[in-house]
């Protein structure tokens, strides 16, 4: 822990720690974990394991979530990296070291007294292709954090030297506990040579009957003398062979003539063999107490050299090596070896955790208090987090972890059925809330016919609601930069509706619409387009159908659907096949505030906005003058009605047009709407500057431009020098979202100055701008590589104009 503390810059930011297989790197690394957990220095912990997590692809969005939690300040950064490129969620653990982890910490590091420590179990088990990689960010870029950030790599290294050196040590504490055996061990290094002879370099063994001699009833020198002194020597036994036999030794010593311990084995060590998270002893009574017959706390005691964790009751209970349980599922029947027990089944306790956790849900949620805020959620909703520590463990896991048992079930009992219809009727919208406000959203699209037998059971009201939470949700998460929960979200209630139309198709079709909307929508903000287009493609087809049963009634869900379909095809470059669905939108539309006009016409007004957006796609900016003309029109009637409700719609739309006549080169006529734009913003500024300043920062961008076009540079200048202002002033706020804004109108301020000949002055800005493109181009090069190039032109044609030649060369 001393290495942790040391923030020195001198100081190294990784530790390797190594030694053979089987030596408790793992426990060691549970150890450090808990320690700097509770001097809140642990920030994150991540184990690779062969078979289940072998790649590291969650090692630095999982540091980047964590950063996200501990600091707000870290939060703004990466919330707003991920606005600008959604598929970083996603994105390879090199490009999230470099763009999302890396920058927040250069940027602000974190103070010398709070170190920040990651562990990395197991290094040795990461897959080769991603080891390269990840070696060298941990070689080259992690050396570059803030001396606070500590990396500790734990992987495997056979030394003999090392297994000595415990030997002795071990050695030394049984005479220390046991003052005879100063009197038996004649040769103490002859003993060494015998149990590393015996060991065969399996360190493992070594550990694991040290443990057996400690915890034992008999004298630990006759166990050490027959663990010796039987069998084939260890160098010609393999070394699963030698653990099979220690196994064996070991567990031939419990007392299977209880009865009560013979039941409760096969309970406890298979709940222990499946379970995601290691348990404390509490917990484990809390989820087994109703299958067995005597504690958890009696079964662990005769089984103690093989497990960890039974000295503290809030320690999680963990067995020492993974050999032990290849050994008990694969390598023996428990009959053959003289045991008198039932063998462990996995897929039998995977059913029996399920069922706790589906009471142990329908219970405790039930009684839990300050739930119910999902229910009623807005999209820009914070909702407040649930501290780890005001749910109990075995709730907490019941939580995370529900999902995983019911998938491993092959066998439904009827309590279990029953217990999962109770949950998903009940209780599933409070458990989707407590999991979304503790770790993150739960998926459970891998539950279907979990699903199906609620709705058989007649819940469909229960399902419904559920249903309709996960369509609204992704909204809120996506507001949040939380897009890969906000997918999973929106898949899962695409899952529950298509369930609910298998049942009742005339009933549920407009849900399924909508959620594959939503699914179409958190896609896009993955950076998915190609991915997203079939579901928003499937929901017009199915508000077709609605419209056509139900004239009138559907009418507004089809004309939004067709919007999004514009836009997502848009997005994909397909803009002539985008157009006649924008333009259906605005049918309906019409024929929607032909009818109720109060209701339909800030409706009307936006899908006009974007009608001429399409059309300018085209560059057909006659044609698409009108629509954006009507869409003021309407703008202005709204605001004669309710001011403060269609204010900022009207604003957007003047901006719009502004664009409209600047593209068909009708500058002095713009004008005039880009000023009236402004206008509306300043207003909206002075009631609420947070939600309106950048909406006023970017149409200054455009007066100086309108400016600029009409030769007026004089005049110009002060609405690009107030733009400079406004962004800076937000990038105190939230740099990572406003640099680029920044970075921009520099180089608009750099034009404005070089306009009117004052090139000294000027340069700096265009500098600035080089500088902070340069900084973005690190994290993003795909998205602002071009805007660099500009800049460093700009700062060419500025030092040429000073006549400084060397230096506008390079």
């Amino acid at each position: 822990m001393a290495w942790c503390h040391n923030t020195r810059e001198s100081g190294n930011r990784v530790m390797l720690l190594t030694a053979v297989a089987g030596a408790g790197k793992t426990s060691i690394a549970h150890t450090i974990a808990e320690r700097c957990t509770k001097e809140h220095a642990l920030l994150l912990g991540f184990f690779f394991k062969a078979g289940e997590q072998s790649q590291p692809d969650c090692l630095f969005s999982g540091m980047a979530r964590a950063l996200a939690k501990r600091d707000q300040v870290y939060r703004s950064s990466i919330i707003s990296t991920l606005q600008d490129d959604p598929t970083l969620s996603t994105a390879p653990f090199a490009m999230q070291f470099t763009r999302l982890v890396a920058p927040p910490l250069l940027h602000k590091p974190p103070l010398s007294d709070r170190p920040m420590v990651v562990i990395i179990d197991a290094l040795d088990e990461c897959d080769e292709e991603a080891f390269e990689p990840l070696a060298n960010i941990l070689r080259e870029e992690v050396p570059k954090l803030p001396s606070s950030i500590k990396f500790i790599d734990l992987s495997d290294d056979a030394n003999v030297q090392d297994c000595a050196t415990f030997i002795r040590s071990q050695l030394q504490t049984l005479k220390n506990w046991h003052p005879d055996i100063r009197h038996k061990l004649e040769n103490e290094e002859k003993a060494v040579e015998g149990i590393l002879e015996r060991a065969g370099g399996l360190f493992i063994w070594i550990s694991t009957i040290f443990r057996y001699m400690r915890k034992a009833s008999k004298d630990p020198m006759r166990i050490l003398e027959g663990l010796l002194g039987t069998g084939t020597k260890g160098s010609t036994v393999s070394a699963e062979g030698m653990m099979d036999r220690l196994y064996t030794s070991i567990l031939k010593k419990c007392s299977w003539e209880d009865e009560d311990f013979a039941h409760d084995y096969p309970v406890v060590i298979g709940a222990i063999f499946v379970a995601q998270q290691p348990l404390c002893v509490p917990s484990w009574d809390a989820i087994l107490s109703p299958f067995l017959k005597s504690s958890v706390r009696c079964t662990l005691a005769e089984l103690a050299p093989l497990l960890s964790g039974l000295e503290d009751s809030h320690v999680p209970i963990r067995i020492l090596h993974q050999s032990f349980r290849d050994f008990i599922l694969d390598r023996i029947d428990p009959q053959s070896i003289g045991l008198h027990c039932s063998p462990v089944d996995v897929k039998r306790e995977n059913a029996r955790i399920a069922l706790r956790c589906a009471k142990i849900l329908n219970e405790d949620l039930s009684s839990s208090e300050g739930l119910g805020l999902i229910e009623d959620l807005d999209r820009e909703d914070e909702l407040p987090r649930i501290p780890p520590e005001k749910l109990s463990e075995h709730l907490h896991y019941a939580c995370r972890y529900i999902v995983h048992h019911l998938s491993g079930v092959q066998e439904r009992s009827q309590e279990l059925d029953k217990s999962v219809c109770i949950f998903l009727s009940q209780q599933a919208t409070r458990w989707v809330e407590v999991c979304v406000r503790t770790e993150g959203y739960v998926s459970i699209s891998i539950l279907p016919e979990w699903a199906k037998l609620a709705v058989d059971q007649r819940s469909k009201d229960a399902i419904f609601m559920l249903a309709n939470v996960l369509i609204w949700l992704p909204s809120n998460l996506g507001f949040f930069s939380r897009f890969h929960e906000a997918y999973e979200a929106a898949k899962d209630s695409v899952v529950l509706c298509r369930y609910l139309v298998s049942v009742d198709s005339e009933s549920y079709t407009l849900e399924l619409a909508r959620s594959l909307g939503t699914l179409y929508l958190a896609l896009f903000k993955l950076g998915q387009h190609s991915e997203a287009l079939p579901f928003i493609k499937e929901s017009v087809k199915l508000g077709r159908e609605l419209v056509a049963i139900h004239p009138g009634t559907y009418n507004q869900d089809l004309a939004w659907s067709l919007e999004s379909l514009c836009h997502a095809l848009s997005n994909l470059g397909r803009h002539s096949e985008a157009l006649p669905f924008i333009e259906e939108s605005v049918k309906i539309y019409r024929q929607l505030v032909a009818v109720h006009p109060e209701s339909y016409t800030p409706d009307l007004a936006l899908s006009l906005n974007n009608l001429y957006a399409s059309l300018s796609d085209l560059r057909q900016y006659s044609a698409a003058l009108p629509f954006i003309e009507e869409s003021v029109k309407l703008g202005r009637e709204l605001v004669a009605v309710n001011p403060g409700l269609h204010t900022p719609g009207l604003a957007r739309s003047l901006v719009n047009l502004y664009h409209a006549l600047s593209n068909l080169k009708q500058h002095s006529k713009a004008l005039p709407f880009i000023e009236e734009s402004i206008k509306l913003y300043r207003e909206l500024v002075a009631v609420n500057p947070g939600l309106y300043t950048l909406d006023l920062a970017l149409p200054l961008n455009n007066l100086y431009d309108a400016f600029s076009n009409l030769g007026r540079h004089s005049e110009a200048l002060p609405f690009i020098e107030e733009s400079v202002k406004l962004y800076r002033e937000l990038v105190v706020v939230n740099p990572g979202l406003h640099t680029p804004g920044l970075a921009w109108s520099l180089d608009n301020l750099y034009n404005a100055l070089s306009n009117l000949g004052r090139h000294s002055e000027a340069l700096p800005f265009i500098e600035e701008s080089v500088k902070l493109y340069r900084e973005l181009v690190a994290i993003n090069p795909g998205l602002h590589t071009s805007n660099l190039d500009m800049s460093l032109n700009e700062l060419h044609i500025a030092v040429s104009n000073l006549g400084r030649d060397s230096e506008a060369l390079i």
